[in-house]
């Protein structure tokens, strides 16, 4: 799919940032814990560690958060406590509210931007219960020997697949994951992320974004989300 050079262009993005980013991810997670605000990393380094080999690169110039919903104004008092700056707030527009789901923050001098996110896209639960499915499962991650807590293995490929579903600048650069997890995640895997899928009534998003691409597609066949021609 693709250019492979543009693949790898993207990759590359902020690859010599990550160190800074890294730090300041740990820092927010930090400061989010410390203000009892339960909160899951995703993205940047998640998607770095979990599909791409010590000798890869995948580069990431941002970190995206979910926090837990009912702790939201909490989370951007501590981003605020952090030095962060509010540069757009999605529900403060009444065109995006039905869709809104973020705050972006940012820092200087790091110039470091932070997604803080209070639910996930195509998912169709009320965000509250989404939240304590998706907490239920989470892991732990290490990120530059500090712990994280991070979305579970069937989550993350769910979240990779909903993503992937606009037909938009970042929805390309989760397609280009979402084709890497079709092929490296276990197919029992994707299985239990159609099982979460209906719980959260996220199956129309996931069903779409795996079918953006023919490996996809199979994949959806394979796992029982849509019938297998002859049958």
């Amino acid at each position: 799919m693709g250019d492979p050079l543009e693949d790898f262009a993207y990759r590359a993005i902020g690859f010599e940032a990550r160190e800074r980013i890294d730090a300041l991810t740990i820092e927010v997670m930090g400061g989010l814990q410390a203000a009892s605000v339960p909160a899951l990393l995703l993205k940047g380094p998640v998607i770095a560690q979990w599909l791409y080999d010590p000798g890869e690169v995948r580069g990431y110039n941002d970190c995206d958060v979910l926090a837990a919903p009912d702790r939201f104004a909490s989370g951007g008092r501590a981003m605020r406590a952090a030095g962060f700056h509010l540069h757009r707030d999605e529900a403060s527009h009444p065109e995006v509210l039905d869709q809104g789901r973020s705050q972006i923050w940012h820092r200087l001098p790091e110039d470091v931007w932070i997604d803080l996110q209070w639910r996930l896209p195509g998912f169709g639960l009320a965000p509250g219960l989404a939240w304590e499915r998706l907490w239920e499962g989470r892991e732990t991650m290490n990120l530059r020997s500090h712990h994280v807590a991070v979305a579970g293995e069937p989550a993350r490929a769910l979240h990779l697949a909903t993503a992937a579903v606009p037909a938009d600048s970042e929805s390309r650069k989760a397609l280009i994951d979402l084709e890497r997890a079709i092929v490296r995640v276990a197919p029992e895997v994707w299985r239990a992320a159609a099982r979460l899928a209906d719980q959260v009534d996220a199956m129309p998003a996931l069903r779409a974004g795996l079918n953006r691409t023919s490996a996809g597609a199979s994949l959806a066949a394979r796992v029982g989300l849509t019938p297998q021609r002859g049958r």
